[in-house]
């Protein structure tokens, strides 16, 4: 299992998504645990960025999480609202 560091930016982004601490380090806790345990979970960005796509499992909202990882630890590098799409 993977240690989990959030990056001093994925903070701040989380901070402006959902001031309640508590909502969101509920919402995390599903996040870091899969993260954790299998970070290939998320769709491969490029060779080191990875996103996670939190729309089924999300509490607050859905979200995108950005992240990298190596054998012993997943970096949180970002989170975003998901781009809305117009429907065709």
């Amino acid at each position: 299992m993977r240690s989990i560091v959030r990056t001093d930016e994925f903070e701040r982004e989380l901070l402006l998504i959902e001031p309640d601490v508590a909502r969101s380090d509920e919402f995390l806790e599903g996040v870091e645990w899969l993260l954790s345990r299998d970070p290939v979970a998320g769709l491969q960005l490029n060779n080191r960025v990875w996103s996670l796509d939190t729309s089924e499992f999300a509490l607050i909202e859905p979200l995108t999480v950005y992240y990298t990882f190596d054998d012993k630890r997943v970096w949180l590098l970002a989170i975003r609202r998901p781009i809305e799409r117009p429907e065709d």
